[in-house]
């Protein structure tokens, strides 16, 4: 049943009030019947019970009405406590990954966060990483919208970014049987071969100039980078002006889709990135990027003339995601 603490404190206050009489100085000796509720009303006694009675009501209605059963057997999982707004955003410093530990130790392999406005599931340990990943993997499979994501992508259609679904299974089964085959993988052995021969150099290099430790991260990035670079660029006349824009526009693409957005953290001030000028950077990048890709589209086209129907798919599946978002039909040779 609910409780009738909450009327308490009203019923307290109207009872004082009622039975407070006004004190009448000699200056007035008359009073008409009418001035009880005349000092009422200079008290503020009907603003009051105006506002504080809506309240009562509210209290008692939300402690009478019947509650979701699912809601009420729904458990979350432990969570630190959180600020208005901000949530547990206080809480990381510069170093996540361990403000991250600290909090597990405390509340468990399993914790909510609140980043901002959004809800976020923290797994750290090996036992729920694999229940996550591996028993629960559809539950998910989706990234979280991302708008530079979505944008760059031609509407989230390449297979990183894509939703869970049908598209997204059509085409990691295209790409793998067609684009990541044995003999597609080893057509670009020699590729492959000189940028790992470039990064040993450069590694050599940075080890023998300046008794440094060498940023293995930026290294390997440098390689992975130029290695997809060559690939998609393929061998035209001006490869390298190519090669160099393809790598500084995957650079900022990195740091717009991994960089801090009020959006994804706040998404009731989405408004507020939609106002004119906000987006620039990301519709300059999303410019370069498009031409880009459309004139290694018109290359690669004009290089392959030659092959099959089914080399050509190939060919063209490289690019028609970021294009059409319609993966190609694969026609017999």
């Amino acid at each position: 049943p609910p409780s009738n603490k909450s009327a308490i404190p009203l019923t307290i206050f109207l009872f004082s009030t009622l039975t407070h009489s006004p004190q009448v100085t000699e200056a007035e000796p008359n009073l008409s019947p009418t001035m009880p509720w005349q000092w009422l009303l200079q008290d503020g006694f009907f603003f009051s019970l105006a506002f504080f009675l809506p309240l009562l009501i509210l209290v008692v209605l939300g402690r009478c009405l019947p509650r979701d059963p699912k809601r009420e057997k729904l458990r979350l999982p432990p969570s630190p406590p959180k600020l208005p707004f901000l949530g547990n955003l206080h809480q990381l410093s510069s170093l996540p990954h361990r403000s991250l530990r600290d909090l597990a130790r405390k509340h468990g392999p399993l914790m909510l966060l609140h980043l901002g406005q959004v809800p976020t599931l923290v797994v750290s340990s090996a036992e729920a990483a694999r229940e996550v990943m591996k028993s629960r993997d559809l539950a998910f499979a989706t990234r979280p919208w991302s708008k530079p994501a979505d944008t760059l992508t031609y509407g989230s259609r390449n297979v990183a970014f894509a939703p869970y679904g049908d598209y997204w299974r059509q085409a990691k089964k295209v790409a793998v049987v067609h684009l990541f085959n044995p003999k597609k993988v080893q057509s670009f052995r020699r590729v492959r071969e000189e940028e790992v021969a470039l990064m040993v150099d450069k590694i050599a290099a940075a080890c023998s100039s300046l008794p440094a430790p060498v940023d293995l991260d930026e290294v390997f990035y440098s390689f992975s980078n130029g290695l997809v670079s060559r690939i998609v660029v393929g061998s035209c006349s001006d490869r390298d002006e190519r090669t160099k824009l393809f790598r500084e526009l995957i650079d900022e693409a990195t740091a717009l889709i991994s960089g801090f957005r009020l959006d994804d953290l706040f998404p009731s001030l989405a408004w507020l990135v939609a106002l004119p000028g906000m987006d620039s950077r990301l519709k300059k990048l999303f410019k370069k990027w498009d031409g880009l890709l459309t004139r290694s589209w018109r290359s690669t086209c004009g290089e392959k003339k030659t092959q099959t129907g089914a080399q050509r798919a190939v060919t063209s599946w490289t690019f028609s995601p970021q294009f059409t978002g319609i993966p190609p039909r694969i026609s017999p040779s």
